[in-house]
């Protein structure tokens, strides 16, 4: 039996727009000649009248017909089970999947052997994208919210290391979904606490926990919409792009800066990482290259690691 999820059901009716607005437009244009005509002699409006339905019937036929084969084709499969995998498909894609997500991953900088970490150690991890990563692209790169994935968070426990779970309930509690950067409109907020969120106590504990700190930075992107390069002026002047700063005092990003590039409350963060820590690690998720120019040349930062989304 097939479970409804409302989010899916309205990205469903986005894809098949188009042909629902032309089965409304042809039904509508049908009423109102079938109206029109009626001071017509009766041959003549029966003529006219038959002439604009069948019309109408076609082109609904030939909407239905393309959502059958567009929009509507993987739901249909897949409650028709015609889509399922066999338990082998799905463990063979699941290894291939991590082997690429393995492979994939670029090591850009690594002074004096800062990585890898000793096993168990306890690390302290920066960043909202810590507890929502980029785990895919948009458009026919996303991914289902069926299918498990594995956070920063949960590698780094499964592999044996501690983490600061302070840290972790600060953007957990700043903000729990994602802006969705989608296929027909792009949200490209980047949620991140701002400086002054992060209390003396808070800091004190990350002195204590431990001389390591990872940030996480992390970039959405995909088929649909080209990223940003001036991400001010194009959310002003484009209606599909939206975006919301994290301070009410300034904007995340300056006029002019791009999508691939640092936001305010991303330095600030890791410049209190690096004031806090003996060690620092950054980890940029995302599937494009980034802007890292700066980070690349402080000798603060010790590591940087180019985590691309990993898929499920």
């Amino acid at each position: 039996m097939l479970s409804i999820n409302w989010d899916d059901v309205w990205k469903m009716v986005e894809t098949i727009k188009i042909p629902l607005i032309v089965i409304g437009v042809a039904l509508a244009l049908a009423v109102v000649v079938s109206i029109a005509v009626i001071r017509m002699n009766r041959p003549a409006r029966k003529l006219t009248r038959s002439t604009v339905w069948v019309a109408a019937f076609v082109a609904v036929v030939v909407a239905v017909v393309s959502m059958m084969y567009g929009g509507f084709r993987t739901v249909l499969d897949l409650a028709s089970g015609k889509g399922a995998l066999t338990d082998a498909s799905k463990a063979q894609v699941e290894g291939l999947g991590n082997d690429i997500s393995d492979e994939g991953m670029v090591l850009l900088k690594n002074t004096d052997g800062a990585l890898p970490l000793q096993k168990g150690s306890a690390v302290n991890v920066w960043g909202w994208a810590s507890t929502n990563p980029i785990y895919g692209g948009t458009g026919s790169g996303s991914l289902s919210a069926d299918n498990p994935t594995t956070s920063l968070l949960d590698g780094l426990a499964n592999a044996g290391f501690s983490t600061n779970t302070d840290l972790s309930a600060l953007y957990t509690g700043y903000r729990a979904e994602r802006p969705e950067v989608g296929m027909f409109k792009a949200d490209w907020s980047l949620p991140e606490p701002t400086q002054d969120m992060y209390s003396d106590d808070l800091l004190s504990g990350v002195r204590t926990f431990s001389d390591t700190s990872v940030v996480a930075i992390a970039r959405s992107g995909g088929e649909g919409f080209d990223l940003p390069r001036d991400v001010n002026k194009e959310t002003r002047e484009n209606p599909y792009f939206s975006y919301t700063d994290n301070s009410t005092e300034y904007t995340d990003f300056q006029d002019g800066q791009g999508y691939l590039e640092l936001t305010r409350p991303e330095r600030d963060m890791i410049a209190l990482a690096k004031q806090n820590s003996e060690k620092t690690i950054v980890v940029v998720n995302a599937a494009n290259v980034f802007q890292l120019g700066e980070l690349q040349d402080d000798p603060d930062i010790d590591a940087i690691v180019w985590a691309i989304p990993g898929g499920q």
